[in-house]
């Protein structure tokens, strides 16, 4: 069957980290905020991010309200009432073995944002953001540019506030997605909530990218979604979604796959070894369990009658009053990281927050 056109279709996740103070579940320094990117291999670590027993995550409320300014940039609705998820895998640089995330209820719902395109004005429509947490940082060559023997593991980035970013498919072509990447960059970095350094790893994006054919006989057949994982610069963009635009025709040609359930692939970005267009399939988790994440936040360590708040809660002033998280060096002097957890029933209660109103009632896993 000859093809007679080709549609490119293209929906993009942006994995934007947050310049805050602090990481996301822990008062340990954050690697995004400016004031630590040179920051050595290892320095910015705690008993949380280490995955320590007896550890408990403590939510950054700046986080929040730095995701909810993007979302609301983006015409995002926020709802009353939203939690956080365990997503199960493993991975050398996830010390937890699960990641913190968001599952069906999300941060930000909705949204848009404006693009211009040659064809004129054209608006993409945003699916969600959600607010989880990044993964640590595995490196291969000793300082100088040696090889290393292993692989060297450095948990600065680990627990990092990390704001994914999910777009409807609405872009149809290379250009199109490097533009909306644009637009969107520039939108995070005026409103301050991140650094913006694509070489760091501020914002990273996945195009997730399919062809749709249509035959002589007039109907229509998809290719199976690939999807292009932590791409740091424009060029790498445009270079990866006009490759696999052109490599899954040519695929289709030869076995006749289409789009279906568990026929989605995912593939890195390679320009260096093999030129402006080499995919190269990356192993990914083939089973990721989904389950809620108990998460304290300050209400709830205060209401259930503990003496003191845990460590790097925004709400409880650090000594002399000032509001902020406590230092790392105030710390050490603290002989117990964490504050006991009350054992009565009515430790077990909700604080008292309006559940969303398509879900059964909420139990003690919302910030």
């Amino acid at each position: 069957m000859q093809i007679v056109s080709t549609r490119t279709v293209v929906g993009m996740e942006i994995h934007l980290e947050l310049s805050t103070q602090s990481k996301n579940f822990t008062s340990a320094p954050c690697l995004a905020h400016p004031d630590r990117w040179d920051a050595p291999a290892n320095t910015l670590v705690d008993p949380v991010t280490m995955a320590l027993p007896g550890t408990l995550p403590v939510l950054n409320r700046e986080a929040v309200e730095l995701s909810m300014m993007v979302g609301i940039a983006l015409g995002s609705d926020i709802p009353d009432f939203c939690k956080w998820d365990r997503k199960n895998y493993f991975y050398p640089d996830l010390p937890k073995g699960y990641q913190i995330s968001q599952y069906d209820l999300p941060l930000c719902v909705g949204g848009s944002i404006e693009i211009e395109t040659e064809s004129g004005p054209r608006t993409i429509r945003i699916r969600r953001a959600h607010l989880e947490e990044d993964t640590g940082k595995l490196g291969h060559e000793l300082p100088g540019g040696g090889k290393a023997e292993g692989s060297l593991l450095d948990l600065n980035r680990a627990g990092t506030p990390l704001l994914e970013i999910v777009s409807e498919p609405d872009l149809q072509s290379a250009e199109e997605a490097v533009t909306f990447a644009r637009e969107l960059h520039a939108l995070c970095v005026f409103l301050g909530v991140t650094g913006g350094v694509m070489q760091k790893g501020h914002m990273r994006f996945e195009p997730n990218v399919n062809v749709v054919m249509t035959l002589e006989d007039g109907s229509e057949v998809a290719t199976p979604i690939a999807e292009v994982k932590n791409l740091n610069s424009f060029r790498a963009i445009k270079g990866a979604i006009e490759y696999e635009s052109k490599r899954q025709v040519e695929q289709w040609k030869k076995d006749g796959v289409e789009m279906g359930p568990g026929r989605k692939a995912t593939f890195g970005w390679d320009p260096e070894k093999c030129g402006r267009s080499c995919s190269v399939p990356k192993r990914m988790p083939t089973i990721t369990a989904i389950s809620p994440s108990l998460i304290w936040s300050h209400s709830e360590w205060t209401k259930h009658g503990a003496t003191k708040c845990a460590p790097g809660c925004l709400n409880c002033p650090k000594p002399g009053g000032s509001g902020t998280p406590a230092s790392m060096d105030s710390q050490k002097k603290t002989p117990k990281l964490w504050s006991p957890i009350p054992t009565s029933a009515s430790s077990t209660r909700m604080p008292s927050k309006t559940p969303h109103p398509k879900q059964p009632t909420p139990r003690r896993n919302c910030c």
